[in-house]
């Protein structure tokens, strides 16, 4: 049987109930959810790193897996009626865009396409504020933790204000995506998207892209925000993601 005790919680557990879903969480719990810091869960199933093994009780002490057992007997109220998997990362995502499902997906006309999708989004989010994006984001985390992804990397480009000038918080909102994955507990991976120009070949910026630019040395100074920002959240990654 493998050391379970460095693995967080939220990369192995999430159990199928009855075509939904439900995790054991990592990191920063959120209030709702203080009874689960300890606690064991069976399942008559489950995918372990060796297959699949029957009868199998998962402890959690904190935000960690204590331990594994196989072939165990259920104690009363421990009995989970589904079957545990590991957890799934969605590795691609601009949670902003939740919001705006339905305004696009519609017939149009012949000349529809992505360009007039992308302009429906500029103007969506020109209108988007910085505690809209914070609850946009968590309520996007909660149905995807919900759908069994239990890591998240989101691909951050809504940099600044509608006129494009930088926050008083260059890192305004990282801050916010941060304290929407929070609010839920989902794992996340911070990627600072770098937009300079507005296509190929140095084009100038449509209008609506104001928010997504950067110089390289603000880029910089922003990425090293957002690592300020995630420091104290062991559960939270940053990288970089050019464009």
């Amino acid at each position: 049987m493998p050391d379970f005790a460095d693995i967080p919680a939220r990369l192995y557990c999430i159990y199928i109930i009855a075509g939904g879903a439900a995790i054991v969480y990592d990191g920063e719990y959120p209030p709702a959810f203080e009874s689960m810091k300890s606690h064991t869960v069976f399942f008559d199933h489950a995918f372990l790193p060796e297959g699949w093994r029957k009868n199998v009780r998962i402890t959690v002490s904190g935000d960690r897996i204590a331990a594994v057992e196989t072939e165990a007997a259920p104690a009363v109220g421990e009995r989970v009626a589904g079957i545990a998997l590991p957890g799934m990362p969605n590795v691609h995502c601009h949670s902003f865009q939740r919001a705006m499902a339905g305004l696009a997906e519609r017939r149009g006309p012949a000349n529809d396409s992505f360009w007039t999708w992308r302009e429906i989004m500029y103007r969506f989010l020109d209108r988007l504020t910085p505690d809209d994006v914070e609850a946009i984001t968590a309520f996007a985390y909660m149905e995807m933790l919900e759908r069994g992804f239990t890591a998240v990397g989101e691909f951050h480009y809504l940099h600044h204000a509608p006129d494009g000038s930088p926050y008083a918080d260059l890192g305004e909102m990282a801050a916010r995506i941060v304290g929407g994955a929070r609010q839920t507990g989902i794992g996340l991976t911070m990627l600072p998207s770098f937009y300079r120009y507005g296509t190929f070949g140095g084009a100038p910026a449509h209008p609506g892209q104001r928010r997504y630019l950067n110089s390289p040395d603000r880029f910089n100074a922003l990425v090293a925000r957002t690592r300020e920002i995630a420091a104290a959240d062991p559960s939270i990654n940053v990288g970089i993601a050019p464009h």
